[in-house]
């Protein structure tokens, strides 16, 4: 879904204005790839680590991971509202 979200933002407000096959095609491949890898990578390392994945330590990341969500969506509230 990500990649649809993404392709519709090129389309409606970039592609129209400057459009280049070639580019086009070689920032789909770009992101496409890029993802592939990147979740490959995930896959790896979770399988290589799994057996020190306990609970407790995955409750540590979501609470980290869940605070830098919260943190980030503060400042982006407070730069919208200008301060």
């Amino acid at each position: 879904l990500f990649l649809l979200e993404l392709y519709t933002i090129f389309n409606n407000f970039l592609i129209d204005d400057f459009f280049i096959p070639s580019i086009n095609c070689s920032i789909w491949t770009h992101i496409f790839f890029g993802s592939f890898f990147w979740w490959l990578a995930l896959s790896s390392l979770s399988i290589k680590l799994k057996d020190k994945l306990t609970s407790n330590f995955l409750r540590k990341i979501n609470l980290i991971s869940g605070s830098l969500v919260f943190i980030f969506g503060i400042l982006l509230i407070l730069s919208i509202k200008g301060f």
